[in-house]
């Protein structure tokens, strides 16, 4: 949701980029591929969803694509403007630490990136 602000500010597109890793599903059956891209599509709806609900007048731009999430976020980040990424994945980096994705991109991207950490309202 931080970059939607984001975008408006810069007059750009907010683009959802959403990898399916081809290393997690190679050589298995056809419906775990189908799974996988299930599980995608519902995730780029749900992130869709919640942009469009704040009203915002930012144009939206979707994406899914059968690579590595770093090498396929590297390879956005030569035309972005700027690349958004939080601050831990789906493997749940230790408490303090910035996920292995996020690190990658915040020592190669090709502009500059923001790596915004989630809010937990249990925490103290």
């Amino acid at each position: 949701m931080w970059a939607v602000d984001e975008a408006i500010s810069r007059d750009i597109p907010l683009r959802l980029i959403y990898a399916i890793d081809p290393a997690n599903t190679a050589g298995t059956d056809p419906e775990d591929a189908a799974r996988d891209l299930a599980k995608a599509e519902v995730a780029v709806r749900y992130a869709f969803t919640a942009v469009e609900s704040t009203n915002k007048p930012v144009k939206i731009e979707v994406e899914i694509l059968q690579d590595r999430p770093t090498r396929a976020l590297l390879e956005a980040s030569r035309w972005a403007a700027m690349v958004c990424v939080g601050s831990i994945g789906l493997k749940h980096s230790a408490h303090g630490r910035i996920g292995s994705t996020a690190a990658a991109l915040a020592s190669s991207a090709h502009c500059p990136v923001a790596i915004v950490r989630g809010h937990d309202p249990l925490q103290t």
